[in-house]
């Protein structure tokens, strides 16, 4: 019961806080939905803060409003969003102009000869194929020095769902950079 007051609460002040960047650049409503009813977010900062990487680089595909970039616990790390929704990209540059996140509005192919720690691609991964996820891994990998992968696997009633296992035993990602919270 209380868990349901805090997160109305904070879909709330969501709302209050952000509903001018909503107005002005037109992102979807998914994208009010409150950090506490994403408890996921939290999870991947724990991870990362707690198995921190060489270079401290962090780069987020599909960050949304940076549920997870602009927690205060990564404040120190060199964080890019990647979005490829203009109107959230726009929103992004205008909510975080005076933070050290940078944003690159564009696909996965848009990242290319990085050092990065930590590959974040969560929340939208369902509505890709496996084939092409896997083959987009597989060349983002290439393209670059990452050493860990966080990508979430979903179950249930979505258009694909992904266990990535497969991408480690069919020699995709090797086993030592692959991890999946």
């Amino acid at each position: 019961m209380i868990r349901k007051i805090y997160i109305k609460l904070c879909f709330l002040w969501r709302k209050i806080k952000w509903k001018k960047y909503q107005n002005k650049y037109g992102f979807g409503s998914w994208h009010m939905i409150p950090k506490a009813s994403k408890p996921y977010t939290k999870d991947i900062v724990k991870y990362i803060v707690k198995n921190k990487g060489e270079t401290d680089c962090i780069v987020e595909f599909g960050c949304g409003l940076c549920d997870i970039l602009a927690n205060r616990g990564l404040k120190k790390w060199k964080r890019t969003g990647v979005e490829k929704e203009e109107s959230v990209y726009q929103a992004c540059r205008a909510i975080y102009k005076n933070t050290n996140i940078k944003f690159i509005h564009g696909s996965f192919m848009d990242i290319g000869n990085e050092k990065i720690d930590w590959f974040i691609a969560v929340n939208f991964i369902h509505n890709i194929p496996k084939e092409e996820m896997k083959k987009i891994l597989y060349q983002l990998a290439k393209k670059n020095n990452v050493q860990y992968f966080i990508l979430d696997e979903v179950s249930g009633n979505y258009p694909y769902t992904h266990n990535f296992d497969f991408l480690v035993r069919g020699g995709v990602l090797p086993s030592t950079v692959f991890r999946a919270i």
